[in-house]
């Protein structure tokens, strides 16, 4: 899904969170993601939240 970025991808999402994807199906029909963004908080900041206070 998310190749070239996918170690910060893991770094800003967490299980049950929502996203949203832009991208296009190459030749084989596969859906390429080009980009992705958090509804919301992302993991790094509710973790950097829950260590500042």
């Amino acid at each position: 899904m998310i190749a070239g970025h996918s170690l910060n991808f893991l770094a800003d999402v967490a299980d049950g969170m929502k996203i949203v994807v832009g991208g296009q199906f190459n030749s084989r029909k596969q859906f390429v993601v080009q980009k992705y963004a958090v509804v919301g908080k992302t993991k790094i900041m509710m973790e950097f939240e829950q260590t500042v206070i």
